[in-house]
């Protein structure tokens, strides 16, 4: 009897005697993987789907990648209406969480109800602010009144102290600026909170959040933290210092860094994270995006590096619940094991700093082009094995075993196995040319 006949007429079976007993055995989830992959390969989809929802119905959101594998299946064949309640329970996996947002957010503008399109964009921004096409989204759908490169701000909301020069970027919970501070005659990034972030009374989880963020990040003086010059909750603003050399994340792109300059970024980063830990400051979103560069060189000088976004941060006096909350929003590929887990800790920053390093050795997604899989990785499925790319050896020469030693220490799967940050620091100055 095939597993698909066992799935759909549930035989019993029959009492067992000392001489006849009857096993009917349910397939293993290797059996079923595969032959729903068959089904789907033979154009036989209703019958995958058929199986997947048995599955699904049995084991319920405790197996979310076949909970998700059920739903694609079913928004493939315009099944949206019955895709969505699966897909809105997958919002609440880590794992499976983007990708959920993603299909819920395309139904919402098939259907036309634009608002809803535009509210789950933005909650799929708020875990992954670099998601492009949740960005580009927002920025469609935003209502005509707030389209331009500029707010619709009163200039009583600004004060007379701000004049906006530009947009910087747009996040979950509100949009940075290029602007003067004509009190002290400087240009500074100014962060403006968007109205639905308010909330009346200016209670909403997001405005506390966007402030808990500014306060954590008031809290960390370091040249490699970027400094907080003004906070004025009566107006939602916040002013920050204005880095020229945009995103490290930006940097990438056009391909890795030069040795010299990869090894001094990685000592930075460690060295500002060490800084942060000692005061009790977890950042929980360490990546390419999140570290600006004051200076457009090409080079890489000291204390260059600054990390920002301390939106996923928490102090050691918040409370467990908002910890664990917190710790599964940040970005699945720089996530430690344990953080998509739910625990936050100084080890899952350092274990970022190992990922954010081979990207700086290797380019823009070089974890993901190394090991091949990038679905698995961000599943969690995969890890690094941290082998330098050829050209980084043979430039580091003698020095090379050192630096993998570090990579794989930074990104162990073990937290425990893991430097400290202020070790990690101490190894990576020891390597910079």
């Amino acid at each position: 009897m095939s597993w698909l006949d066992w799935l759909r007429k549930r035989p019993t079976p029959e009492p067992a005697t000392s001489n006849d007993e009857r096993i009917v055995r349910a397939p293993t989830d290797e059996e079923l993987d595969h032959d729903i992959d068959d089904f789907v390969s033979r154009g036989q989809e209703q019958a995958a789907i058929e199986a997947l929802r048995n599955v699904v119905v049995a084991r319920g959101i405790a197996d979310p990648a076949r909970m998700l594998h059920l739903a694609e299946l079913l928004c493939g064949r315009l099944e949206h209406a019955t895709a969505r309640p699966f897909l809105e329970q997958l919002t609440r996996a880590p794992a499976q969480r983007e990708r959920a947002l993603l299909l819920l957010a395309e139904q919402a503008e098939r259907a036309g109800e634009l608002e809803r399109a535009r509210a789950t964009w933005e909650r799929l921004l708020a875990y992954d602010v670099d998601q492009a096409r949740a960005r580009s989204a927002v920025e469609r759908l935003r209502p005509a009144r707030q389209a331009g490169t500029l707010p619709d701000v009163a200039p009583a909301a600004l004060g007379r102290r701000y004049k906006l020069l530009g947009e910087l970027g747009r996040g979950a919970s509100g949009t940075v600026y290029r602007a003067e501070d004509s009190m002290v005659q400087r240009e500074v990034a100014l962060k403006i909170l968007h109205p639905s972030a308010r909330g009346a009374g200016g209670t909403t989880a997001a405005r506390l959040r966007a402030w808990q963020e500014a306060r954590i990040s008031a809290t960390l003086r370091h040249p490699g933290a970027a400094a907080i010059f003004d906070l004025d909750e009566e107006r939602q603003l916040i002013s920050m210092e204005l880095c020229q050399g945009g995103s490290l994340r930006e940097r990438l792109i056009a391909g890795p860094l030069r040795l010299a300059d990869a090894l001094r970024a990685l000592a930075q980063l460690v060295d500002v994270l060490a800084a942060a830990h000692a005061i009790g400051i977890v950042h929980g979103d360490v990546k390419p995006a999140n570290l600006l560069l004051r200076q457009t060189a090409e080079t890489i000088l000291d204390d260059d590096l600054v990390l920002c976004d301390f939106g996923v941060a928490r102090l050691s006096d918040d409370t467990a619940p908002a910890i664990e909350q917190r710790a599964t929003r940040g970005t699945l590929v720089y996530m430690a094991p344990e953080q998509r887990l739910g625990t936050l800790a100084p080890a899952a920053d350092v274990y970022a700093a190992g990922v954010v390093a081979i990207e700086l050795l290797g380019g823009h997604d070089a974890l993901g082009a190394a090991v091949g899989d990038r679905a698995a990785l961000l599943r969690g499925d995969l890890s690094h094995d941290a082998t330098l790319p050829g050209p980084v050896a043979t430039a580091l020469g003698a020095r090379a075993p050192a630096l993998q030693a570090l990579l794989t220490a930074l990104l162990a799967r073990d937290p425990a196995q893991r430097p400290t940050a202020a070790d990690a620091a101490a190894r990576a100055l020891g390597l910079v040319l």
